[in-house]
């Protein structure tokens, strides 16, 4: 890889170097009486058996700059990030995190995020962190059960500047609720779920085929209780090809079916409950303040709508009304216009008089008569 220059001494290159494979060599130069040629010999660190030197050598440490000839790499790779956000999530809620590594280093492996502005609705309602990768919601999402929202995320490392190097990746967030979910209780604090959520995903993937990701976990709940000795880890499945939501009923057959197997292979978290979220469940979760505000909103709502009701049926009797009293004072004068047809038409009907009915006064010429 290395020569040198007999009489001068100026050490060159054969082939270019590429830090991300070596990033030093050393190079044990020694030098000769004039009747013989110089020589240079290049050795691994590893390699180099000692640092001694004669009297006629000398060690050349040759180390390998970085140059931004790498992009950043998304951890997900040619796939989608897929990730669900509950329908009471509210601002702030996180959502998923993207990661993307560049095996440059310094500020050439700074990286930056940022959503690549697409879609209205996915520019003003989620938001992520240009350090940390973490997208959060900004709104609520109380009126888009259903819903899917798609963008792109932008990955750009030397700290996003317009000289840096960028990478892509597809974000797929579908909104459901919690009855979507499928929920594992869990005898192991949430702490200890959270640090080998990895590791209970993956076996959870491989057992039921499925690619298992997490919506969201917490402590144990039990009406309006909480057990801080055990976790609720709520689940849902995607489709590997399609990228879409499995049905719940279909991922929770499933479970059940394999419901044995899964105990044994995530003994150590000691797995009590697997099931789907009812509303009962549900409404037993909300606290005292969240169940008054939904009685408060129905009980408005109902209020709303009964009021408008009652108000059209007062606007179309007093339409009614009015249609009455117009058409009898129409009647009145025509009884007493000699000049009207007598015949009166039914009501809400304008009886037009034919051309020979209508009363035509005399005319007078004028022109003056001699005298």
């Amino acid at each position: 890889m290395f020569l040198i220059e007999a009489d001068s001494g100026v050490i060159f290159l054969t082939r270019p170097l590429d830090r991300e494979k070596e990033t030093e060599y050393f190079l044990k130069i020694r030098a000769e009486d004039t009747a013989r040629s110089r020589s240079a010999r290049s050795v691994g660190v590893r390699q180099l058996e000692s640092y001694y030197l004669a009297y006629d050598e000398t060690l050349v440490l040759v180390s390998v700059g970085d140059e931004n000839d790498n992009s950043p790499v998304f951890q997900n790779g040619i796939h989608p990030i897929v990730a669900v956000v509950p329908l009471e999530a509210v601002y702030g809620f996180e959502i998923a995190q993207v990661k993307a590594s560049d095996v440059d280093k310094g500020y050439n492996a700074a990286i930056r995020y940022q959503i690549i502005q697409e879609d209205r609705d996915s520019s003003s309602k989620f938001h992520i962190d240009p350090l940390t990768g973490v997208i959060r919601s900004m709104m609520t999402f109380s009126l888009d059960s259903g819903r899917e929202f798609q963008f792109h995320v932008k990955a750009t490392d030397r700290e996003a500047s317009e000289t840096g190097r960028s990478a892509l990746t597809h974000v797929i967030v579908y909104v459901l609720p919690e009855t979507k979910l499928i929920v594992i209780v869990c005898h192991t604090r949430p702490l200890v779920m959270e640090q080998n959520i990895e590791k209970v995903l993956g076996y959870l993937s491989n057992a039921t085929g499925y690619r298992i990701q997490m919506s969201k976990l917490q402590s144990h709940h039990q009406g309006q209780n909480e057990d801080p000795e055990r976790t609720d880890l709520f689940l849902y499945g995607v489709e590997r090809e399609t990228n879409k939501i499995i049905n719940t009923d279909q991922l929770l057959k499933i479970f059940i079916k394999k419901s044995d197997a899964i105990r044994e292979g995530l003994s150590q978290f000691r797995i009590q409950k697997i099931e789907g979220v009812s509303v009962q469940q549900k409404i037993s979760h909300m606290g005292t303040t969240e169940v008054a505000i939904i009685a408060l909103s129905s009980v408005i709502f109902l209020g709303g709508v009964l009021g408008i009701a009652l108000l059209c049926s007062t606007c179309k009797k007093r339409k009614t009304k009015q249609q009455q009293e117009k058409w009898e004072q129409e009647r009145v004068f025509r009884v007493r216009n000699t000049l009207i047809d007598e015949s009166v038409g039914p009501p809400y009907e304008r009886r037009v008089a034919n051309k020979a009915d209508v009363f035509h006064p005399p005319s007078y010429s004028n022109t003056t008569s001699n005298t």
